[in-house]
């Protein structure tokens, strides 16, 4: 005896009234229940399986597109009705939810790699550091040569360093003489103008490679225009001086110029240096 023949036998047998209600429940209760399982499935898998979140999303709400009609079309109660619609409902949320959240994540990992890409390289590591000003380069040109030629207005603005200075009080030291006629019982044979008939006016009309010489008290004097050329606003004669003195000498750079030395004097050559 075959299972076969008795189904086929029982499905022709004529059914009561009870027996057809419940013939027809027992289906429409399997199918709720299924549903309602593979709703719980899948928000099962979305919390375990975490990588796949997107993908168990997507089937969380077709299972629950699923879930609903089933649900509708069955008699059950309200209670339930509403408990699976407040459960997909939920499950819709969750979905967006964890939607939202990649792409926030994705939007600040883009910015942040912009923000670090300025960042790379060793160069970027290594602290910053501010250019130094580079000094500024002081005009030069024949010895001695001032140090401030563009700031100069008159010919007595202009300054030298302190070594062509020095070598100029050293030459007038050289040369010191006493006297008893003049004033501080000292003179110097290095005074062009008390030895010769020619000042600063006179020297400076000296032409490149001219010289002038004298002899004072225990000295004799030598000077010769060695270049010209402009200073700043002023046409200047770099010179170059030497004394003479038993068998030393000493010799140091001199400079004549061109111009007003001071706000009330007139135009002339002058000894600047």
């Amino acid at each position: 005896m075959t299972v076969r023949p008795i189904l086929a036998g029982l499905s022709t047998m004529p059914l009561s009234k009870k027996g057809a209600r419940e013939a027809v429940e027992i289906p429409q209760k399997r199918k709720r229940s299924f549903a309602l399982l593979i709703v719980l499935t899948q928000e099962r898998s979305m919390r375990d399986e975490a990588p796949f979140q997107q993908e168990n999303g997507m089937r969380l709400l077709l299972a629950t597109a699923v879930a609903v009609p089933l649900m509708c079309s069955a008699p059950t109660t309200v209670a339930a009705q509403s408990f699976l619609e407040n459960f997909a409902r939920r499950a819709a949320d969750r979905v967006a939810t964890a939607a939202t959240e990649r792409v926030t994540s994705a939007a600040e990992s883009v910015i942040s790699g912009e923000d670090g890409s300025a960042n790379e390289g060793p160069e970027a590591a290594a602290p910053r550091r501010a250019a130094s000003p580079s000094p500024a380069a002081v005009p030069s040109g024949p010895t001695p040569w001032p140090l401030n030629p563009a700031d100069a207005t008159y010919t007595g603005d202009l300054e030298f360093a302190p070594a062509d200075e020095a070598r100029v009080r050293g030459l007038h030291e050289f040369s010191r003489v006493r006297c008893m006629d003049c004033e501080g019982g000292y003179s110097f044979d290095s005074w062009i103008t008390h030895h010769t008939d020619m000042d600063g006016e006179g020297v400076g009309g000296l032409v490149v490679g001219q010289s002038l010489s004298w002899t004072g008290i225990e000295a004799s004097g030598r000077l010769e225009i060695v270049s010209e050329s402009p200073v700043g606003p002023f046409a200047c004669k770099p010179a170059r001086m030497v004394m003479t003195g038993g068998e030393q000498t000493y010799a140091a750079p001199r400079l004549y110029c061109f111009g007003k030395s001071h706000q009330f004097a007139r135009e002339m050559w002058v000894e600047v240096l």
